[in-house]
């Protein structure tokens, strides 16, 4: 790992010492395009530059009342948040920082869970027969989408070789993402057997 100067930038800590955890973490790529993403549009233009000891509660009131300022979504927020209590706990754990300047009740931002649309029984069939009447090369891969309710990335890397034909099973294991094949999906409770409806 190495080593930070006693003044070094948040952004000296972002290309060293976290750089380095995420690699020992083996975070995914999918992952860490969202944290680049975060850092590079939010995080470094306003605290890449302060040293990083010295980051104090109220630098982060401000940080995130700007970024509140740009209308981002609560998720988006949340994540925002999630990221920086990380990378400041990674710090701490490195002796770079006494204490997270980040306070729960102050930062934390509140989430309210979107309500997930649904199609009804009726909305799906109907989409289905349009399907099979305007796109039929397309049916299989509507059907395997409305009958097991997969992420698109786990749909694009579906393998015969994870469908049991003998026991009716579809075996979720991998992502596609950018085009890479990720072995692994995007939640724990994903990666499972799926029943297969005749």
């Amino acid at each position: 790992v190495p080593d930070l100067p006693t003044n070094g930038t948040f952004v000296q800590f972002t290309e060293g010492v976290w750089r380095c955890y995420t690699e020992l973490k083996g975070v995914k790529p999918s992952t860490l395009y969202g944290y680049s993403s975060m850092l590079k549009k939010h995080v470094l233009p306003v605290l890449g530059n302060l040293v990083l000891r010295r980051i104090t509660v109220s630098d982060m009131t401000d940080f995130f009342a700007k970024v509140r300022h740009q209308k981002p979504s609560d998720k988006y927020l949340l994540n925002l948040y999630a990221l920086l209590n990380i990378m400041f706990e990674v710090a701490r754990e490195h002796d770079l920082i006494d204490t997270v300047p980040l306070r729960r009740k102050i930062h934390r931002p509140k989430c309210r869970r979107a309500k997930k649309i649904a199609l009804s029984v009726m909305q799906l069939a109907a989409f289905l027969e349009v399907v099979e009447r305007e796109r039929p090369e397309h049916k299989a891969l509507f059907w395997t989408v409305a009958v097991l309710g997969l992420r698109l990335g786990e749909l694009l890397a579906l393998r015969w070789r994870r469908i049991d034909f003998d026991n009716m099973k579809v075996f979720v294991t991998e992502n596609l993402w950018r085009g890479q094949e990720q072995n692994s999906v995007k939640t724990e409770g994903s990666e499972a057997w799926l029943p297969m409806p005749k």
